[in-house]
């Protein structure tokens, strides 16, 4: 024909992740920012790293001209730094969704139709919607320019990563992205487990700025509590969560490199005692109420910065503490 057909982008690399995760590849990433035609644009590299950011690998590539973030501004060096922080962060969910794929053919990244078979509504948004693993819901920013974008949110509840936000699917809702920051919920009732928010690599390195995991024997989780839950990291630390009628239990069990936790838990949703939960104690002894979760975050020892329906529980050494 006489028509020039255009194919490629972000859009189609997000249909790929989708269609190799079904097809048997646990393991598998697009370049950020695309290959080929030169260099993207600043809001194409950085939406575009959104979605790398949340699936199993996150790397950058392409021909011809750089793709490196620091070759545009400042602004899109310290986007794209908050991104690899996110996928570095999430490094302990993304081990175990591949340790699953591993033992069980489940895929890494789940269309949504796969995932929620009866619902009639992810059809229409299996392109540039989908599962995370069991627990993360991501609809990526495709249209250029676009500062917002209608999201189908699947069967459940769905709770915002960066907002006190809970959504009770199926439901379409026009949901409001800044660029930089991805349309990410978590799945009401779901513990996932990650590193420290300071965490550079994984890896050995000597640059004395770059803060190694090895330097952080601090585990985290990120929850939101409705029924039973847990997680285990890669070294064999175990979190696991206890909803009872009479309050909310966290265990923590180390392994070879966790020495303690800090576990931010949403408790609004909860199903065992639903009267207002007030205090932390592990054994007979109370534990310390701290004035903010930075003053969590530097303790040494075990305590918890609770917020309402909102807390930070740090847990130091193998330890069951009941909030209640």
């Amino acid at each position: 024909g006489t028509g020039t057909l255009l194919v490629g982008g972000l859009p189609s690399a997000i249909v790929a992740a989708q269609t190799l995760a079904v097809s048997g590849f646990p393991s598998f990433g697009s370049d950020t920012g695309g290959f080929r035609h030169g260099a993207p644009t600043k809001e194409a590299l950085v939406r575009w790293a959104e979605h790398t950011a949340l699936s199993v690998v996150m790397q950058l590539g392409g021909g011809g001209d750089t793709h490196a973030p620091w070759a545009y501004d400042g602004e899109t060096v310290s986007l794209y730094r908050n991104l690899a922080s996110l996928h570095t962060r999430l490094e302990p969910y993304l081990s175990s969704i591949l340790r699953e794929a591993e033992t069980k053919g489940t895929p890494t990244i789940r269309p949504l139709p796969l995932a929620f078979p009866s619902d009639p509504g992810a059809a229409a948004f299996a392109d540039d919607e989908y599962m995370l693993g069991p627990d993360l819901f991501v609809a990526p920013v495709v249209t250029a320019g676009a500062t917002d974008r209608k999201v189908h949110f699947p069967p459940g509840d769905w709770a915002s990563f960066t907002l006190n936000t809970i959504v009770s699917g199926p439901v379409d809702e026009t949901w409001t992205a800044p660029l930089g920051t991805p349309i990410l919920f978590g799945r009401v009732g779901a513990l996932v487990p990650m590193l420290a928010a300071d965490v550079d690599t994984l890896a050995d390195a000597t640059a004395p700025a770059v803060v190694r995991a090895a330097d952080r024997p601090t585990l985290e989780a990120r929850g939101w509590t409705r029924g039973p839950a847990s997680a285990s990291f890669d070294d064999g630390s175990q979190i696991a969560i206890d909803d009872a009628s009479q309050g909310v239990g966290v265990t923590f069990l180390p392994g070879a490199f966790g020495r303690a936790i800090v576990c931010t838990l949403d408790l609004k949703s909860r199903q065992g005692k639903t009267s207002q939960l007030t205090h932390v104690s592990s054994g007979a002894t109370e534990l310390p109420a701290l004035a903010s979760e930075a003053a969590v975050r530097a303790s040494s020892g075990s305590a918890y910065f609770l917020d309402g329906d909102s807390i930070v529980l740090r847990l130091s050494g193998a330890a069951t503490a009941w909030i209640e």
